[in-house]
This record gives C-alpha cells, structure tokens and sequence, in this order.
C-alpha cells in the first residue's frame, strides 16, 4: 500500500526553490525567481575557521567574566586545550581575529564538542564577538558550572558590561538532554531582533535534535547596536577544578542582506535538503527548515508499483528512502 518517502538532494547549484514532485504533487521550498529577477544571498558568510590552524588568530588579554590564562592550541581538527593556567575564578586561554568587514546585520554559528568524563570536572567555551574597541556585542556560552550536577547550559547575551542583556540561560527541555554535547550554537541580529540556538548535531546522520534553546528578543532599549568587527574564543575551568572536554570544531560569521524587492537565494551548490514525509519536516544539512515550505507543498505517498520522481532544478544526488507498508 502507499508509503511515505524520505527524500534526500544534494544541490547542484544556487538556487531560489528546490521542488520534488511525483507527476501530481510537489513539495517544494523557496520561489521561483522570473529570469529579470535578480536572486540575492540572503546569508552571505566572511568568515570561516575549520579551527585547524591558528593563523590569523592573536592572543586576548582579556575575557568577559574570568581572566586569560594558559594555551589554546589546535591539533588540525579542534580548538583545545591542556594548559588552562591558575586561577581563583574563571580562567583559560582566549584568541581573537579580525572579520573582513564591520557587520551590522550578523549570524554567528559555532560547533563545539562538550563533555565530562568524570563528575568533578567543570568547564566553559565562549565564543564572543567584539566591536571596534574590543567591547562585548554578542555573546554565546556553553558550560557546566557545577560538579557532580550532570547538567550543561546554554547562555546567550547581548551588550556590554552593566548594559548587558541575557537572552536565553537554561538547559535543554531536559536537565540532561545536553550532556556529551556535539552541536551548534548560534546567535544572529538583524535590525533590533535578536535570535539564538542551540541544537545537537548526531555525528552519523548530521541531523540536528534536542534544539530547546530556540529564543528571539527585540532590543527596544537599543542596548547592543554596535557593529561587530572581531571574534573572541575562550575556553575556561573554575579554580583548581579538573576541567571538562571541550573544543571548537568550527566557527563562521555571516552578514546578513536584505533585499524586500528581489528573491533570496533558498539552498546553495553542496547543500543537502531532506524533505521527509513520514515526519512532515524539512531539513537543510541537518537543520529544520519546515518553516521554508510552500504553501502548496504537499507531503505525498509513494504508490504501489513504479514511481516517478522528479527534482526540479537539477541536483547532483538525489536518494529516495522508505518503509514497506501493507494490510
């Protein structure tokens, strides 16, 4: 009898729409741009480090919330540390870089891998992003704070010493759901509307789960309206406590463009688009994108016998899945 398929695209080429269709319905994300329309990079990245290498990277004296000590190294893969120097409070060793351009509209998206391996150890990775004159316009924090509480936080802010603002500070939708943490952390602005997230990431599949850190807050007190022009990380244990494993596996900075006259580019060449209709839910490399839909999209069955399966504009790999069904 009828199924639903799970089908996988790997765009061939920027694109405003990507639509899959069975001759009778389609499902489909983004518009189809006319030919005198102008397509627009609605994300448009600046910045990117595999975190495999320290060029380009100087050393920070200073951190928000603790004191710089110790050395942040790379073993080609990861941002680490073995060396978090001493301290009474906070400390750990931080780095910063310079972004090509200032950005005033921005999204900042972090990989990070975050456990204990043992229940007295504690930890903290930071990523910031700085103005001009090295103060805090953003924020986004991982830690666990307390030892032998096998619980991790998420904490995003916005703003500068007394001025700052938290945005989001809890667990997960469970007090352990974020433990052995593999996953992203992002935290964009565009006007005064501010949003974060925090997802984990299952290494095999690159699907994203556990995403209880969805938050959006509008700054009507103008408390963070700074450009941002650098990128600090920061990694950090409490005094004399053993210190968790934690590393950053990759960091990109986008400038955001608007453009309410043309039509914003919906998936870019390499991307993989997963529409899954047994779930009714669309993801771009790994992300829930669902909200991106078409209002006439339509999560259709594959029939009994042969289908046809069509995906318009051409894609690179194209993989259907599903579950024999029957009564």
């Amino acid at each position: 009898v009828e199924t639903e398929p799970v089908i996988t695209v790997e765009v061939a080429q920027d694109t405003t729409f990507l639509a899959v269709s069975n001759g009778e319905q389609l499902n489909m994300i983004g518009d189809v741009a006319d030919v005198d329309v102008q397509p627009f990079e609605p994300k448009q990245r600046i910045f990117w480090s595999e975190c495999n290498s320290l060029v380009g990277w100087t050393d920070s004296a200073t951190v928000d919330g603790g004191t710089v000590a110790g050395t942040l190294k790379t073993d080609g893969y990861y941002f680490y540390s073995d060396n978090y120097g001493t301290g009474s409070q906070w400390h750990g060793p931080a780095l910063k870089t310079s972004l090509s351009e200032a950005l005033q509209d921005f999204s900042i998206e972090a990989i990070i891998d975050f456990r204990a391996t043992d229940p007295k150890q504690v930890g903290r990775i930071v990523i910031t992003a700085l103005d001009e004159m090295n103060q805090t316009v953003a924020r986004m924090q991982f830690w666990r704070r307390n030892s032998y509480a096998k619980t991790n936080y998420a904490l995003f802010s916005a703003g500068h010493g007394a001025n700052q603002k938290t945005i989001f500070h809890d667990t997960g939708d469970q007090l352990s759901v974020w433990n052995d943490f593999y996953g992203m952390l992002r935290i964009e602005r565009i006007g005064n509307k501010w949003n974060v997230y925090v997802a984990q990431i299952d290494r095999t599949t690159g699907k994203h789960h556990s995403r209880g850190g969805v938050r959006y807050w509008v700054d009507n007190d103008a408390v963070a309206t700074n450009q941002i022009r650098q990128i600090l990380v920061h990694v950090s244990t409490f005094s004399n406590y053993p210190a968790c494993v934690q590393r950053i596996d990759d960091v990109k900075v986008y400038k955001i463009n608007q453009q309410p006259e043309s039509i914003p580019i919906i998936a870019k060449a390499g991307d993989v688009i997963e529409f899954d209709h047994k779930n009714k839910i669309i993801r771009r490399n790994g992300e829930d994108i669902t909200k991106e839909k078409a209002f006439i999209g339509e999560y259709f069955k594959l029939n009994p016998g042969q289908n046809s399966i069509v995906v318009e504009p051409s894609a690179q790999n194209v993989e259907v899945r599903w579950r024999e069904k029957w009564r």
